[in-house]
């Protein structure tokens, strides 16, 4: 039907008078555009749509009263706004494409900080109304990923969300607030919501965490099963996010080692693997890296040799410097981050310190965020080679300039400028790094504690349990000597947090660094207790840092110290188990027993063999005889064990790190001290101990009473073999650092 045929058609209902025609047409125009205001279109749509409808009604009239210069502009007006309505559309769905492209962790330029703020120039007024309910998701996730979990869960509250995925997010922000009964219950109520609405990507993310609860619960088969259904529902489909791919195969590969088959899940693992690198397809620069760290992963996982590990640790560092995809500034990020590595599995360092070395690779390196990480990761490797090279000397003075000079702190403070306030968990790290650098570069102590005690209220405000959690144990490691009380007290708040979470694999280590804080403290029923709490998790020691293996390796040395002195204070139930009379008269004497002889038995009770590690320091008397103290030390953890010392008021043994211990700390207080007694000071020397160097009467009392004590400590955690497979794990193949203020994150 052409125009004039309905110009005809108005005619016959209206009469020939053009004014009663133009009226009839605003009168249909007219409740259209009264419905069109109550509906939930966007401001920009309800414009455009009543302009359209103005310029109709305009050109009508135009065409009725001939009027050729309204008909020209009602015309343009008519076929601009009826353009603007698609244009806008897909303007504003290319903007939300880059969002998500900002927001997806499986590429190179994921910036959450970047997608929230172009969230924030959206004009929420142009949005369709399936657009916005796009956006408002986006912003949710968005919220989550900065650590802004308080307002998300605001935004949550909206009625009109798609049920399952406003259970899914629930789920995310309860599990990061540690409450294990509330995710669980969110993620069962998502599971139950799953519909034809619901988004795929959701439905997958879903399921994947079912099996992850199964893991948790050990439910090791029914997770397998969950993990294989997951993965063919995410090929069905069409989820590519490379990111959940990753995690999806990792959780599997690893579960594949704990479902009892005979191999132990070696050659399903690798084959799940080799699918991964299928899936990821076409493989770009940043998959390479991520593909790495899952061998690796699972490599640990299966106990491969250190050999093995290497083979594939350089056949990446080979495959780094060839990859032609890689900007230099991503070359130098990923050969520093290979260099953390080798530090972390004792693998060969030398390609990238050849790598670095001869010329400044930071040159090229722009990003803040870049440039500090790399560099921080560089420090990590060579705090673990003790090797007597200029080349490795200039390196290492490079490395110490960029934190010592200010251009470390310089770094933090770009990185830190223009975050948003909703960036809780950036910001956190940012004054967790600051904290950090202030120790490295030997500030006060009180600015540390100023910024880790900020980051646990920011964390604290915005739902972040675990991560607030992390930050009190550090805090408490910060004040271990200058403010001791403060320490107990963000140990005391962050069992009873743990306390309340159940058996989630992550939390033994907590309790292990917990259990070491308490042991230098002089806590030794808490020091117990947390460890026997964390022997609950298994975790394989090499999914940690060298700097936590470190420090759980020191926790279980302290708990069996302190075992041993529980039992050498009840001589009650260890004096019925000795066998000689010179082990009871000794057992009657302890403690005013020789250091030497107490120094062996501790040793010897920790699991050292024939000869054990001593620390002695020598006095002069008034008659000019030597007289000698003598403790054990073990290097490679840091500490110092001392049956014959305590402090004020609390029973005989002692913790405390190598220079921290009281014979060795403070010389001029202790030359003090002697003199008021008669004694001159003489040198410290490191030892090594044997049975040899005791009396025949004192080596037969401390083999009888260390047999007695074997005997009571049996069923007992830590045990010998947990003590030497922890000391084996954790202070052969990697270089030692010792107990450190922070340890490596």
């Amino acid at each position: 039907m052409g125009f004039q045929d309905i110009l005809a058609a108005i005619d016959i209902i209206t009469g020939p008078d053009p004014a009663l025609s133009i009226l009839a047409v605003s009168i249909v125009v007219a409740p259209a555009l009264l419905w069109l205001c109550k509906q939930a279109l966007a401001r920009f749509y309800k414009a455009d749509i009543f302009v359209v409808a103005l310029a109709f009604v305009a050109l009508f009239a135009s065409v009725r009263l001939s009027l050729l210069w309204l008909t020209g502009v009602a015309s343009v007006f008519l076929a601009v706004c009826l353009l603007a309505l698609p244009a806008n559309y897909f303007w504003c769905a290319q903007r939300l494409d880059d969002i998500v492209g900002k927001a997806d962790p499986s590429l190179p330029d994921c910036d959450y900080v970047a997608a929230f703020r172009l969230m924030n120039s959206v004009d929420r007024d142009r949005l369709s109304r399936r657009q916005l309910a796009c956006l408002d998701k986006d912003r949710i996730f968005c919220n989550i990923y900065l650590g802004n979990n308080g307002v998300a869960k605001r935004m949550l509250e909206d009625e009109n969300l798609e049920p399952a995925f406003r259970h899914f997010a629930l789920h995310i922000i309860a599990n990061s607030a540690c409450d294990r009964a509330g995710s669980q219950a969110e993620l069962e109520s998502a599971l139950a919501e799953i519909s034809d609405k619901t988004d795929p990507f959701i439905k997958v993310q879903l399921w994947h965490n079912r099996a992850v609860g199964y893991i948790v619960n050990g439910q090791f088969k029914v997770a397998d099963d969950e993990f294989k259904k997951t993965y063919r529902e995410a090929k069905r489909l069409g989820v590519r996010n490379k990111s959940f791919l990753l995690l999806l195969f990792e959780n599997a590969t690893l579960n594949k080692t704990k479902i009892g088959l005979p191999d132990g899940g070696i050659e399903e693992g690798w084959g799940l693997i080799e699918e991964c690198e299928k899936a990821l397809a076409p493989i770009g620069p940043n998959d390479f890296g991520q593909l790495f760290n899952l061998r690796l992963l699972f490599m640990r996982q299966i106990g491969a040799s250190i050999e093995d590990r290497n083979k594939l640790y350089l056949a990446e560092v080979e495959s780094t410097l060839s990859n032609a995809s890689l900007s230099e500034q991503q070359r130098v990020v990923a050969m520093a981050s290979l260099g953390r590595i080798a530090w972390a599995d004792g693998l060969d360092p030398a390609p990238v310190l050849n790598f670095f070395e001869g010329c400044d690779r930071f040159l090229c390196v722009s990003d803040p965020d870049a440039r500090y990480y790399a560099h921080m990761n560089l420090r990590a490797m060579l705090s673990g080679l003790a090797v007597d090279d200029r080349s490795l000397n200039t390196l290492a003075e490079s490395v110490m300039r960029y934190f010592k000079d200010g251009d470390a702190e310089h770094d933090l403070d770009v990185m830190e400028d223009g975050l948003p306030p909703e960036a809780i968990l950036r910001r956190s790290q940012v004054l967790r790094e600051r904290a950090a650098l202030a120790l490295m570069v030997g500030e006060n102590v009180e600015r540390a504690v100023s910024y880790t005690d900020e980051a646990i209220g920011l964390l604290e405000g915005s739902l972040q349990v675990m991560a607030a959690l992390e930050c009190r144990w550090q805090l408490a490691r910060l004040t271990l000597y200058d403010k001791p009380e403060v320490a107990k007290m963000q140990l005391s708040i962050a069992e009873e947090r743990l306390a309340t979470l159940n058996k989630q694999p992550s939390l033994g280590y907590p309790y292990l660094e917990m259990s070491l804080c308490y042991a230098l403290l002089g806590m030794r029923a808490e020091c117990r207790g947390a460890y026997e709490r964390a022997s609950g998790f298994e975790t394989p020691m090499s999914h940690y840092a060298p700097g936590i293996r470190i420090n759980i390796t020191a926790a279980a040395f302290c708990a069996r110290f302190y075992m041993l002195t529980e039992m050498l204070g009840n001589p009650e139930e260890v004096c019925p188990l000795l066998k000689t009379r010179e082990g009871r008269a000794w057992l009657s004497r302890y403690p005013k027993v020789s250091s030497l002889s107490k120094t062996l038995l501790c040793g010897k009770f920790l699991g050292y063999g024939d000869v054990v590690p001593a620390m002695t320091r020598l006095f002069l008397d008034e008659e000019g005889k030597l007289y000698a103290e003598t403790w054990l030390v073990v290097q490679e953890i840091g500490l110092a064990f001392d049956l014959d010392s305590r402090k004020p008021g609390e029973g005989y043994g002692l913790v405390v790190e190598i220079q921290r211990h009281p014979l060795v700390a403070d010389d001029d207080t202790l030359a003090r001290v002697a003199v008021q007694h008669g004694y001159t000071v003489l040198g410290a020397r490191l030892d090594l101990c044997n049975e040899d160097l005791l009396g025949v009467d004192d080596a037969a009392a401390v083999f009888d009473v260390l047999d007695a004590l074997g005997i009571l400590a049996e069923g007992r955690v830590p045990t010998l073999e947990d003590i030497m497979k922890s000391y084996l794990e954790s202070c052969v193949d990697v270089p030692a650092g010792g107990w450190g203020t922070f340890a490596e994150r």
